[in-house]
């Protein structure tokens, strides 16, 4: 079994992951703005943003799953 915290292709999709998240957190900071500035056409478009945002981050959590499922998992007795 190989070591998660020393694995190339974990640190990468960690590192994905955490950009998708950051990224997410910032629209998620312009939503609030948005509906602090009762702006319609702000808040809508952020909204879209952040719908869209989703299935990225979504894709990393499965990808950090499936890695250390098929990579790291303890084998079955």
């Amino acid at each position: 079994m190989a070591d998660s915290k020393r694995c190339k292709t974990c640190r990468k999709l960690r590192r994905e992951y955490a950009a998708v998240t950051a990224a997410q957190v910032g629209l998620d900071g312009e939503m609030s703005a948005a509906v602090r500035s009762s702006d319609p056409e702000r808040f809508q478009t952020n909204a879209i943003a952040l719908e869209a945002a989703e299935a990225p981050s979504i894709a990393a959590r499965e990808a950090i799953r499936d890695h250390e499922a098929k990579v790291h998992s303890a084998p079955e007795s």
